[in-house]
């Protein structure tokens, strides 16, 4: 990948700044989310900080777009090739095993797959994090190996997705119900009428409070 203009001594060649590029593209990810496949407009200047406070890499957000699209199509060819039968991929070298024949054969058919054949893809784990959309669960689920300080984050504070937690605990209601059903079914009955007496009274309440 061309590097940037604004700082010719340091390039993607250098895998510390490809990995803090990435680590930090997670990070934004899970506290921000994206912006169609992309990242958000604050999430890429604050990449952008991150690149020139760890490696005094100043990059334009177009070229941080670019190469975040280049290692999503390389990633979107890799994975493929690593469920590929014959266990043909070794991830304790991310290299594959595939002669010079092999490789004009699969590239036929995968054109995209070309960028693997003498460039692995970096950093897997990353990118399957970033790329697969699996990425932590806030700010304490995931810290980047070079951190800077985020204006207006606290690192007291954990950010708690009310939702997330409600259908989780609507989940487990609902498995513990249909599992009492089948081995006490007496008890079900009771618990399920103790439920739907709260439910009503919960309402009548509400109903008397709108009342007034």
């Amino acid at each position: 990948m061309e590097q940037s203009s604004e700082n010719s001594r340091v390039s993607w060649k250098d895998m510390d700044v490809v990995k803090t590029f990435l680590e930090n593209c997670i990070q934004e990810v899970s506290l921000n989310g994206r912006l169609g496949s992309s990242l958000k407009p604050d999430s890429w200047n604050k990449v952008k900080l991150a690149l020139e406070t760890c490696h005094r890499f100043s990059i334009p957000q177009k070229k941080m777009k670019n190469y975040y699209d280049y290692l999503k199509e390389k990633y979107q060819a890799w994975l493929p090739l690593t469920k590929k039968t014959g266990n043909i991929y070794d991830p304790t070298t991310n290299t594959f095993r595939m002669s010079n024949s092999e490789w004009d054969e699969y590239i036929k058919a995968h054109p995209k797959a070309k960028t693997l054949r003498n460039s692995p893809l970096p950093f897997p784990d990353l990118c399957t994090k970033l790329f697969e959309g699996s990425t932590a669960t806030g700010i304490h689920g995931w810290s980047p190996s070079c951190t800077y300080p985020r204006p207006g984050v606290s690192s007291a504070s954990t950010p708690i997705d009310i939702d997330t937690i409600d259908g989780a605990k609507t989940y487990l209601v609902t498995k513990m119900m249909k599992l009492l059903k089948i081995l006490h079914p007496n008890l079900h009955f009771l618990l399920k009428r103790k439920l739907r007496e709260r439910r009503e009274n919960s309402h009548h309440l509400i109903w008397k409070l709108m009342r007034r």
